[in-house]
């Protein structure tokens, strides 16, 4: 039995610290996966592997390089390295960008800094941050809006001695084809090396292509290939022309994200002829042929891979409310979520007039929330993990509590 006493949030560190050892314990028997894996020449969902959950709510796979996966969460920036988890630092933003420059990995946000990280620690490297990175010219190129800034040569964090570009227009990611980096938006402009190799003269490329998709573009085989509100485009040295135009009627790509594996794009975005806003599907492209290879029946808020598998985020909250509970002892079991995917459960919101205990079961677990009465709504953290839920409401002979809600997520799966 646990005891939780009311209390202010916890720190980072100090869930780090607590959760770190049942984090690996835990890895060794659940099943179920949220990976495609290569069998073969096959594509093939697998369900009976090795694997763990993150007990933190995962808000983006920033990316991965020598399959250490780099994680934004609602805590934080983590790694996951095999059944190892490390925390990073804390930061608040709602999404990252990064890139790889000389075996270093640098993550960015807007409005948040700008990192280098390893697998064990992350170090703030310039105030600022950017919505999307690339490497060129032995420099770091990062995005905000309508400027392009970039670190001198060889540097990795020199970014005060840096340039910036303005452009015309806003744009929304950047990428590098051979020796030019090519700004991605309506307008896509071109950014090429002088002689002296210490500034880049900007070139428009090409028009109304639409607002780009800023965790779209990949780069295979010397191209680039991203997706806008219009559809999605392929970019080469030469020309960009549209591509898969056939599924501009069927599919929505204003907030597509998308990944390589094994030579295929994996594209998640959303279908028109449904009532969902966000994405609800995942399509397997084969860029060489043209070709589609498969759909997934889910949609994703962030995609990447590694050298053996794809990992996918989706933001799922769900809710469980309940009336004015009267009597002493109030008992709902069977609690779901609507889902039969593992959850976690984050907080407790209700208004309890009198002090009163709640006690929440899992498969695995049994934990005591002891709450102090008070006229107006409270918020408890909670720490359970399972995939399915008992909740018991107790306080003496008049138990006297309303709004009962609590919040929790889908866990995130390796």
């Amino acid at each position: 039995m646990f005891l939780h006493k009311k209390s202010a949030r916890p720190s980072v560190k100090r869930l780090h610290t607590a959760i770190k050892s049942d984090f690996a314990a835990k890895s060794e028997d659940l099943v179920g996966s949220s990976c495609v894996e290569k069998d073969g020449n096959r594509l093939i969902s697998r369900y009976k592997r090795r694997e763990f959950y993150m007990p933190f709510k995962v808000k983006q796979v920033i990316g991965t390089y020598n399959d250490v996966i780099y994680l934004l969460c609602d805590y934080g920036i983590f790694t996951v390295l095999g059944s190892a988890m490390e925390y990073l630092t804390s930061i608040a933003a709602p999404a990252m960008s990064c890139c790889v420059y000389r075996g270093d990995m640098i993550l960015s946000a807007n409005g948040y800094g700008t990192y280098y990280a390893t697998q064990r620690l992350a170090k703030k490297v310039y105030s600022d941050g950017f919505s999307s990175m690339t490497v060129c010219a032995d420099r770091i190129f990062g995005l905000h809006d309508k400027e392009v800034y970039y670190t001198e040569a060889g540097e990795r964090d020199g970014w005060a001695n840096g340039q910036v570009i303005t452009l015309p227009t806003t744009c929304n990611a950047i990428v590098t084809l051979g020796e030019k980096v090519y700004v991605l938006g309506n307008t896509c402009y071109t950014l090429s090396p002088n002689a002296d190799d210490v500034e880049f003269k900007l070139t428009t490329y090409a028009y109304n292509l639409g607002g780009v998709a800023v965790r779209s573009p990949v780069v295979y085989n010397g191209r680039a290939v991203f997706a806008s509100d219009r559809g999605l485009y392929q970019l080469n040295s030469n020309k960009i022309a549209p591509i898969f135009t056939h599924l501009n009627g069927a599919i929505d790509f204003a907030s597509a994200v998308g990944t390589l594996y094994d030579g295929k794009y994996y594209i998640s975005c959303r279908s028109k002829d449904s009532s969902d806003t966000s994405n609800n599907l995942t399509l397997i492209l084969d860029l060489d042929n043209e070709e589609i290879l498969g759909v997934l029946d889910n949609g994703y808020d962030s995609i990447s891979a590694t050298s053996d598998r794809i990992l996918f985020t989706r933001e799922e909250t769900c809710y469980w409310v309940d009336y004015t509970v009267s009597g002493g002892r109030f008992v709902k079991t069977n609690v779901n979520f609507a889902t039969d995917k593992k959850k976690f459960l984050d907080r407790l919101t209700l208004t309890a007039y009198k002090d009163l205990e709640v006690i929440i079961r899992s498969e695995t677990e049994t934990r005591l929330y002891k709450i102090k009465g008070k006229k107006t709504a409270q918020k408890i953290n909670l720490r359970d993990m399972g995939w399915e839920f008992s909740i018991e409401l107790s306080s003496g002979d008049a138990l006297d509590v309303e709004n009962v809600m609590i919040e929790a997520h889908v866990c995130w799966e390796v």
